[in-house]
């Protein structure tokens, strides 16, 4: 009873300490609760400024610095920096401030306040001021003394306000006015200005406190030249859209102005001098000449100056506005100028293309986007009116024809050598009588009876279709979420010609992650896209707050095309709903809706014109060549050979050539790998088609000569391929190229393909080389299915037939027994006679078997395997036998490839067969949980040089690809679906042809990593690591298909693809977990940002307390121990796992060292 007493009040004492601990945390945690969490402050105040919304940022000049500085006396800055705007000194520099100036505080800067200063003498000259440094001090910040009078002081007083000492009260205060001019600059306002400055609307403007402008104040003479010249342009870029135009207004005055204008005598201003508007304006990011308003003289009186700026209709516009005073530079100061501009109420506003329209005036001073930088400069001196234009807009024609011809069809792609759309994804996807499409017209469409269409009509057409009843829309409206595409015919551009295609599109709602609508521009074999888009989710062009979207919901789109070739050229447009990428969609990618497209035009552009353009998502430059794009090529061309391309066939960067049966591939050949002199190999390029038509070189004479210029000569011979390799013999031979070594990466897919076209006396050989380990040649990949498997139950028992199967019969099915030892017998045997599969083992140097990695599986010895060796004796123990295949003249086994003819990936063409056509070649690669190296290998004529092509015989290798891919089963699986089509094999059943297709299904036991587990050396009884593996857990899987479509049933063209999958056979089994591990838990410290002392001190307390309790938890337990026996705790005993054998010891060998070949391609 005494441990029960002791443990109770130990359980007493813990209990205590914690309830404590619980109370006190709680107390602090409601005392922080109740706090209102805010901390005592001194009230601030807020000083709240005007925000500026004006389209140009301060156009009325009220923003700047000193703006909110409301005691006269603190007001410093007579001239100030506007906000926004940024300034341009003349050469020279002028002497006086410019910047934003209040006439409310006029009178303040530029007259006397009215204290009684005394007129005495100062250094020769009579100045009216304080009448000594004291007086000033005494008396600097009285009411009756303004700016001027300080100004004053400080500039008669200059000498001796420096002589001060800096810890002067006198110092101190007149440091503190710090004013942004000088005395020179005030003087200069009262004597040219005045006593006051009228503002434009001067009553007004008073009354709301508008009373800032912009002061431009030039004064200089230098070089017997009197001026300068002086800016500010906007900070501001104001941006306009196709369809919009601005309308800008300034307030301009200007005084005093003078400049030298004969015989170097200050004059008056009368001409070829004053203040200027500007507006600098770039389309499509092109800065073009600025326009301008000069020599403007007002002589002191305000006048409103007002700019219409009419945007681009094919490229962004934008403009910035300049306000300057005075022309010129160091160079040339013609138009230089003294005096005075001042700006104010610069004033911008977006209207309509038609309110441009509308107010467009004969009386206006117009200039467009194709004027000279001259016309563009408007000089009040020459030209009538206070109204100027800026018109960048080009018009369009209408592109009925491009209409004439549409074709629309479900979109498609081709994959793998077969036509994919959307009904090919799910059958519900096919062509509806319930989807629209075609041509129609807005009143053909509001006449429509079907429901989907008449619900566009009055939801998203009706009243919201800008470009008349009778435009043409092309409606593409899928009800069920097919995809549809629309072509159209063709449009021609001669040598040299530029056109812009635009077009407005509409969408329904499009939901995330789904296509909507698309635009292409088809030249040729290049495809050149918009992004597609939901035109929902795109910016609309709007006005201001009241007009907004002016196109009503629909989307301008452009294509700008260019032949800079010397023929013409021909191209077409699709439009698109829907995706335009089939293969790699599925059900949930496709969405009812519909993309309509109106409003169709063309223009005609110069090469100026056509490089203003803008591109972006929905507009982009097309340059036509009718040619592939440069991707479809089959190599980079050499670092060495990048000049012999340009005369004749080039070395290919990542490829070697190989004579076919020399050394490189034919490890016992005696053959060199040497390129016969008249074997002419290597990459051609499109770019100098016309320099190899006239080539006089041997090579040439192969190849067809009866085409009338460079173009029609590769057109005839190499289609549309852009740089493809050419294998030409002038001689008989077999010669190839070999690639770089290429990785594939365990779990993961790839497909490498290219197009292969041939003269009809040719063949071509594509194989792919294994290089996992190999250091040689390599022979060409092939399946690693085991050679031999069996049916085994979720025991590991051999079962004469499929344990699945209704005829399965566990009681008389098991042939053989999985035993303790990982070996079998024969069901029902006594005669303890062991069994293995042997079969699918490799052997090692002394006969052994070994894994995959090289662990010994079984021993070898005398021509008999054992599962046992001991070293120290040198003795064997229980003989293994290899598993029967048959058993009472029945086959047992489920696979059996011993004396199959495995396929390997290597695909033939031959030229007869193809007859000139291009032959699409595509391998798809599926890797397991090894990692695979391999190579491409292109020849003409065999590898091994036993079928060699023919004198005059070529072969050409184009658009080789190797890319990755995530739908490998999708792919494989759906050419399987036409290979059993074409075959006449019914869906369900499996091809019986070894040569057209192969199954495997993964065993465990049978594979090349296995290692029996055996539990007669288990001395710690832990038990299988793979006791969790069950055989039925696998299904039967399609490892090698070969799908020849050589006569182009399924594209049109034809195509042989080889499918070549390892992950069935190459799988890691893992192992279970069958040692102990304690749970360990990370500590996870969360951060608060926020604290608050209570909270701290709580959680202080409570830490405290919790340590001094896991302190008393260690003593007591520590105390527990001295009054208990000594207990042994048993170790966790190490995971048996199938361990390695013992490696019989043998004599090292010497290996003889062999030379490598230079000219190998698997030495590099």
């Amino acid at each position: 009873m005494a441990k029960n007493n002791r443990t109770e009040t130990w359980r007493k004492y813990v209990l205590s300490v914690l309830s404590l601990t619980v109370a006190t945390t709680l107390s602090l945690g409601v005392f922080t609760a109740c706090s209102d969490g805010s901390e005592d402050s001194d009230d601030e105040d807020t000083t709240v400024s005007a925000t500026d919304t004006q389209l140009i940022r301060n156009g009325n000049f009220e923003f700047y610095s000193d703006k909110d500085v409301e005691k006269l006396i603190e007001k410093h800055g007579v001239v100030n920096t506007p906000n926004n705007w940024t300034f341009s000194a003349g050469t020279p520099t002028s002497d006086t401030a410019s910047g934003i100036i209040d006439s409310a505080d006029w009178s303040y800067f530029t007259r006397t306040g009215g204290y009684p200063f005394s007129t005495y003498t100062k250094d020769d000259e009579e100045v009216t001021t304080f009448a000594s440094i004291e007086e000033a001090a005494a008396h600097w910040e009285d009411d009756n003394v303004s700016a001027y009078d300080r100004l004053k002081f400080l500039d008669v007083y200059e000498d001796e306000i420096d002589d001060l000492d800096d810890d002067s009260e006198e110092a101190e205060l007149f440091a503190e006015y710090s004013y942004s001019v000088d005395f020179e600059d005030v003087e200069h306002l009262m004597t040219d200005i005045g006593a006051d400055l009228t503002l434009h609307d001067d009553a007004a403007q008073r009354e709301n406190g508008d009373t800032s402008v912009l002061m431009i104040h030039n004064r200089r003479t230098s070089e017997n030249v009197l001026g300068t010249a002086q800016r500010y342009t906007s900070g501001t870029t104001v941006t306009l859209a196709a369809g919009t135009a601005a309308k800008l207004s300034v307030w301009v005055r200007t005084d005093a102005l003078t400049h030298y204008y004969s015989e170097a005598e200050e004059t008056e201003v009368t001409q070829r001098g004053g203040a200027y508007i500007g507006i600098t304006n770039t389309v499509g990011g092109t800065t073009l000449d600025q326009m301008q308003i000069k020599n403007i003289n007002t002589k002191g009186e305000w006048k409103q100056y007002t700019v219409y700026v009419r945007a681009s209709t094919f490229a962004s516009t934008t403009f910035t506005v300049v306000l300057g005073l005075g022309q010129g530079s160091s160079s040339d100061r013609y138009e230089n100028v003294n005096g005075y501009a001042f700006f104010d109420d610069v004033a911008c506003e977006v209207i309509t293309a038609a309110d441009y329209e509308a107010a467009v005036s004969s009386d206006w001073n117009t200039c467009t986007v194709d004027s000279l930088a001259k016309e563009k400069i408007f000089d009040t001196d020459k030209v009538e009116g206070d109204t100027f234009a800026l018109d960048l807009y080009a018009g369009f024609d209408a592109a009925a024809s491009l209409l004439d011809e549409v074709d629309v069809a479900l979109t498609s792609e081709v994959s793998g050598s077969k036509t994919y759309t959307s009904e090919s994804i799910h059958p519900s996807l096919g062509d509806s009588e319930e989807n629209v499409t075609g041509l129609m017209t807005l009143s053909e469409i509001a006449a429509s009876s079907n429901r989907y269409l008449q619900n566009v009509y009055k939801n998203d057409l009706d009243e919201n279709y800008p470009f008349g009843e009778d435009g043409d829309i092309l409606m593409l409206l899928s009800a069920n979420g097919a995809a549809y595409t629309a072509k159209t015919g063709d449009i021609t551009l001669a040598a040299g010609e530029r056109m812009l295609v635009s077009f407005f599109a509409k969408t329904s709602e499009i939901a995330n992650g789904l296509t909507g609508a698309n635009a292409i521009l088809v030249d040729g074999e290049n495809r050149t896209s918009l992004t597609a888009f939901d035109s929902n989710t795109v910016d609309t062009v709007d006005i201001d707050d009241e007009t907004k979207d002016i196109y009503d919901g629909w989307v301008q789109c452009f294509f700008f095309l260019a032949n800079d070739t010397d023929e013409d050229k021909t191209c077409h447009i699709e439009f698109t709903y829907g995706p335009t990428s089939i293969v790699s969609t599925d059900r949930y990618d496709y969405a009812d809706g519909y993309a309509a497209f109106t409003n169709f035009e063309t223009k005609m552009l110069t090469r100026t014109e056509y490089s203003y353009a803008s591109t972006g998502d929905r507009a982009v430059k097309v340059s036509l060549t009718g040619k592939a794009a440069s991707t479809s090529a089959f190599d980079e061309v050499s670092a060495t050979a990048r000049k012999d391309i340009e005369e004749r066939p080039a070395l290919p960067a990542s490829f070697q050539g190989t004579l076919g049966g020399s050394t490189a591939v034919v490890p016992d050949s005696e053959i060199s790998n040497v390129k016969p002199e008249n074997v002419y190999a290597g990459l051609l390029d499109a770019e100098y088609a016309d320099n190899y038509y006239a080539s006089e070189e041997a090579w040439r004479n192969i190849l067809d000569t009866s085409a009338a210029n460079g173009d029609e000569w590769w057109t005839g011979l190499f289609g549309n391929a852009n740089r493809p390799l050419v294998i030409a013999n002038g001689e008989e031979a077999s010669y190839g190229f070999i690639s770089d070594d290429i990785s594939l990466s365990a779990s993961s897919a790839q497909r490498v393909s290219m197009r292969v076209r041939l003269s009809e006396n040719a063949k071509a050989y594509i194989l792919l080389t294994d290089k996992t380990n190999s250091k040689t040649a390599g022979n060409a990949m092939t399946t690693n299915a085991p050679a031999v498997t069996y049916w085994y139950d979720d025991n590991g028992n051999i079962c004469r037939i499929d344990p699945s199967s209704d005829e399965y019969d566990r009681h008389s099915d098991v042939l053989f027994t999985l035993n303790d030892n990982g070996l079998y017998t024969r069901t029902g045997d006594t005669s303890a006679m062991y069994y293995a599969n042997l079969y699918n083992y490799e052997k090692d140097d002394e006969g052994n078997l070994v894994t995959r990695d090289g662990t010994v599986a079984f021993y070898e010895n005398a021509g008999r395997y054992y599962a046992y060796y001991d070293l120290e004796t040198d003795s064997y123990s229980t003989e293994v036998s290899c598993l029967p295949t048959e058993v009472g003249g029945e086959t047992i086994t489920r696979y059996d490839f011993r004396n199959e003819t495995l396929p390997t990936a290597v695909i033939e063409v031959d030229g007869a067969k193809a007859k000139g056509e291009w032959v699409t070649v595509s391998f798809y690669l599926n890797a397991g949980s090894e990692a695979k190296t391999y190579r491409l290998e292109v020849w003409s004529g065999s590898r091994d040089g036993s079928e060699p092509n023919p004198a005059g015989s070529y072969v050409i290798f184009d658009n080789y690809t190797n890319a990755s891919t995530s739908d490998f089963a999708t792919l494989r699986d759906e050419a399987l679906q036409e290979v059993k089509e074409a075959n006449g094999v019914a869906e369900d059943d499996n091809i019986t042809d070894p040569a057209i297709a192969l199954y495997y299904t993964f065993t465990f036991y049978d594979a090349t990593s296995y290692l029996r587990y055996d539990a007669t050396q288990d001395e710690d009884e832990l038990g299988n690591p793979y006791g969790s593996y069950t055989q039925s857990t696998y299904e039967e899987q399609l490892i090698y298909l070969y799908w020849d479509d050589s006569e182009g049933l399924a594209t049109g063209s034809p195509a042989y693809t080889f499918f070549l999958d390892y992950s069935a056979a190459d799988v890691t089994v893992e192992e279970d977990d069958l040692g102990e591990s304690d749970d360990t838990t990370d500590d996870t410290t969360e951060t608060t940002t926020d604290t608050n002392v209570w909270l701290l001190i709580s959680s202080g307390v409570l830490a405290v307390v919790l340590v001094a309790v896991i302190v008393l938890v260690i003593v007591r337990r520590q105390l527990e121990k001295r009054s208990r026996r000594q207990r042994v705790k048993a170790e966790s005993a190490p995971v048996v796992r199938p361990a390695p054998q013992v490696r019989k010891p043998s004599a090292k060998k010497d290996e003889p060292s062999v030379p490598e070949d230079e000219n190998d391609p698997y030495n590099n």
